[in-house]
C-alpha cells in the first residue's frame, strides 16, 4: 500500500474518533433514568439504555409496553452506567443512540466494541441522514438500524426492533 494512502486512512480514522468525542462533549445529551419493570426471576432479561428526546422517550415507552406484556424483566439505565454493566446478565441489550456530525454517541460505541463478542445487541440510531451512521460503525454481527426521528415510521421500526429483541432472547 502506498505510504500516503496509509497515512490518509490513519488520519481519517483519528479525525473521525476525535470528531465523535468533540461532538459528544460539545452537545451533551440527557440519558434515560434508572428504572426496572417485571420480576427479576423472569426467564428473560433485557437492558435498555440511551439518550433522551421526546421522540426516543415515546419510542422506548412503546417498546416497554410491548415487552412488559411478555413478562420480561427490563432494566433501564443511563448511558454513563454502561461501563459497569455485565452483558452476560442479559439476553438482549437495546441501545438507542443519536448521530451527530456523522458520529454515534461514544459511550454506545465504546460499550459495543468492548463487548464485541456479545451477540445480544440491538442498536437504534436516530439520525437526520440515516446513511450517515448506523451499522457500519459497529462490529460485524451487531443488529443496528438507523432512521430519522419520524413518527410515521414508528410502527414499522417498532415491529423490526421488537422482532430483533425477541430473536435475541430465543437464541
Amino acid at each position: 500500500m502506498n505510504r500516503s494512502v496509509a497515512l490518509t486512512i490513519l488520519l481519517a480514522g483519528f479525525l473521525t474518533t476525535a470528531q465523535a468525542h468533540f461532538m459528544s462533549n460539545l452537545f451533551p445529551r440527557k440519558d434515560f433514568a434508572h428504572a426496572t419493570y417485571g420480576k427479576s426471576s423472569a426467564v428473560h432479561h433485557i437492558l435498555i439504555s440511551g439518550t433522551k428526546s421526546d421522540y426516543k422517550e415515546a419510542f422506548v415507552s412503546r417498546i416497554l409496553d410491548s415487552l412488559k406484556a411478555d413478562s420480561i424483566y427490563i432494566s433501564v439505565i443511563p448511558l454513563k452506567d454502561l461501563k459497569k454493566t455485565l452483558v452476560q446478565n442479559y439476553q438482549a441489550i437495546f441501545l438507542i443512540d443519536v448521530c451527530i456530525a456523522w458520529a454515534e454517541e461514544n459511550k454506545v460505541l465504546d460499550f459495543v466494541r468492548k463487548n464485541k463478542n456479545y451477540k445480544g445487541f440491538v442498536v437504534y440510531t436516530t439520525a437526520g441522514d440515516p446513511n450517515g451512521c448506523g451499522s457500519k460503525s459497529f462490529p460485524a454481527g451487531i443488529d443496528a438500524i438507523s432512521s430519522a426521528s419520524d413518527a410515521a415510521k414508528v410502527p414499522e421500526l417498532l415491529k423490526t426492533i421488537l422482532g430483533m429483541l425477541h430473536n435475541k432472547m430465543s437464541q
